[in-house]
């Protein structure tokens, strides 16, 4: 009687420690869910609240932009800038052997290009063939679909950063319509706290660090005038 007594009470304990131990096991699974939940959540606050600053900004109609772009022993130096149906658009190539620049001029009406290598000199009339085209403030967290939203936010490591002079989020992994990459490329972003604009990009090989670009930006807003919007002097190219 004693030994049966005796093995029920082992049982009972076997019991309890076996509600305990499973007790403990849903509470941290919970607990990393509900973490996992809280995260996305934040997640989603910074990406929204990101896209409504930037969304003042998209319609603008007198702005510039400048992008430096340091890839290998090259940079590349772009302007933009815009007012109204006015707009020059310039690249500019500087690496060791090259000084070459390329700029669009538009009045609304007609595009010209204007084509600087060395001494030469060439304008193309009414045209602008692989010459810079107009830049526009973009959002950099847009998506084409609720499914791509998805996939940037579950893949997408956001973090607070510094990046020239500015507080920013920096995205790392972003995989959206507006950043295409190759199997083994990744591209990170700074987007500035206060404006939502896009402060810096890196894109990279996984592979190989030595192949990454960087890309930095920065903008103005309602200060420019037709004064920053000349088209070349005409007489100094020759027309093609």
């Amino acid at each position: 009687m004693e030994d049966v007594n005796k093995t029920k009470k082992e049982e009972k304990i076997s019991s309890k420690r076996k509600v305990a131990v499973s007790t403990v096991i849903t509470t941290i699974i919970v607990l990393i869910i509900l973490i996992f939940i809280i995260m996305l959540c934040k997640q989603v606050l910074i990406i929204k609240g990101l896209q409504n600053k930037i969304s003042e900004y998209i319609d603008s109609s007198n702005y510039s932009i400048i992008s430096t772009a340091y890839d290998g022993n090259s940079i590349s130096y772009d302007e933009c800038f815009v007012n109204g149906n006015k707009y020059i658009s310039s690249t500019n190539l500087l690496d060791r052997e090259h000084n070459n620049k390329t700029s669009t001029f538009s009045d609304g009406k007609t595009i010209n290009t204007y084509i600087e290598s060395g001494e030469t000199k060439i304008a193309m009339l009414n045209t602008d063939e692989g010459a810079p085209s107009k830049k526009e403030v973009i959002d950099s967290l847009e998506t084409d679909s609720f499914g791509e939203f998805i996939y940037m936010l579950f893949s997408a490591k956001i973090s607070s950063a510094k990046c020239n002079g500015k507080d920013c989020y920096k995205i790392e992994n972003l995989k959206t319509s507006n950043f295409l990459y190759t199997e083994n490329g990744y591209n990170t972003i700074y987007l500035d706290k206060e404006t939502g604009l896009l402060v810096r990009v890196i894109i990279g090989d996984s592979n190989n660090d030595s192949k990454d670009s960087i890309i930095d930006y920065s903008y103005e807003f309602n200060t420019i005038t037709d004064e920053d919007i000349k088209e070349p002097d005409i007489s100094e190219y020759e027309v093609k």
